[in-house]
């Protein structure tokens, strides 16, 4: 999955769930996308493997409901 494809889907989500922003926090080796309490860790590739991809999508699944990502 491309990186933007990932960001522009949790930012979609954030939206559609309560209007709220996702912020990215670019200090540090490895972007961090803040969501209220939650600070999740994405490498700056421009492809990121799908293991990976579903992990970051779980780590939102406590704001969006679980399998939230597979409902588009």
């Amino acid at each position: 999955m491309k990186r933007r494809d990932l960001i522009r889907k949790l930012i979609r989500a954030a939206k559609l769930i309560d209007g709220s922003a996702i912020g990215i926090d670019t200090r540090g080796k490895l972007d961090k996308l803040l969501y209220k309490d939650l600070r999740v860790p994405i490498p700056r590739h421009h492809e990121i493997s799908v293991g990976t991809a579903r992990a970051i999508f779980q780590a939102f699944e406590g704001h969006f409901g679980k399998d939230w990502w597979r409902n588009d």
